[in-house]
């Protein structure tokens, strides 16, 4: 059962990536998608994904997992999870090539707030790896796995803040597809049930609390993807064939 909740909400989160990439493409635009959410979501899947594939294949990571959390202690990261993570890395990839070649960074470039952030989260990841090479307060390379987690939730709390203001701005959510959205949270309540019926399964609810990153992950979008629904359904109900020019414009004023 956990297998197939796990690959049905593996499908739901893969399959939300590619409507937002037909929108833009059908459009030959990436006006009202914000820039600073689609950069920033693909670092947090570097950081996802780093945490998953080690997670899931290091056999290192799996004995101090253990000497942390016990000897009969079962990791919840599954193979979907790993699927995930690296599909996502690609497809949050193919939104920002999808930017640059619409000319996205220039009528919409990059805020200064977010530059400082993303440079910083860039060189405390950079960081924290040298500093757990060199042995430093006997740092483990667990322990760094779980600052990429932490990140990674961190990254998906703030990254829907730029798109829910952006759509508020324009006063529309055209240019940012409702399907990607409900697909998101259909997979957000998914990957919730999974982890919680592993750990019931298992008679082991550290699990919960020894995979932050799924279950803060898979929360927030729940929460975020509720103000897109309300966003889109009752407070910016429009005709999608609206001009796309105009909202395009006023999305892009200063």
């Amino acid at each position: 059962a956990s297998s197939m909740i796990g690959y049905t909400y593996f499908l739901a989160w893969s399959v939300s990536f590619y409507p937002q990439v037909a929108t833009n493409q059908r459009r030959r635009s990436t006006a009202g998608l914000s820039t600073d959410f689609t950069v920033v979501n693909h670092l947090g899947y570097v950081c996802y994904s780093a945490y998953t594939v080690a997670l899931y294949w290091s056999d290192g990571v799996h004995t101090a997992y253990r000497d942390h959390h016990g000897p009969d202690a079962e990791i919840s990261v599954q193979s979907n999870d790993v699927a995930f993570a690296l599909h996502a890395l690609v497809l949050s990839f193919v939104w920002i090539l999808q930017i640059f070649i619409y000319g996205g960074f220039e009528s919409q470039p990059l805020s200064q707030p977010m530059r400082f952030a993303i440079a910083g989260i860039i060189i405390a990841c950079v960081g924290g790896a040298a500093l757990v090479a060199v042995g430093f307060a006997g740092l483990s390379w667990l322990d760094y796995l779980y600052a990429l987690s932490f990140v990674k939730v961190l990254i998906t709390v703030t990254k829907y803040v730029p798109q829910v203001l952006l759509n508020a701005k324009r006063k529309s959510t055209v240019g940012w597809s409702i399907w990607n959205v409900t697909l998101d949270v259909m997979g957000g309540l998914l990957s919730m049930l999974q982890l919680l019926l592993d750990a019931a399964d298992m008679g082991d609810w550290s699990s919960v609390t020894g995979n932050l990153a799924k279950f803060g992950l898979s929360f927030v979008t729940i929460f975020f993807d509720g103000i897109f629904l309300l966003q889109h359904y009752v407070l910016y109900k429009h005709d999608e064939e609206k001009s796309v020019d105009v909202l395009a414009l006023n999305g892009n004023k200063k």
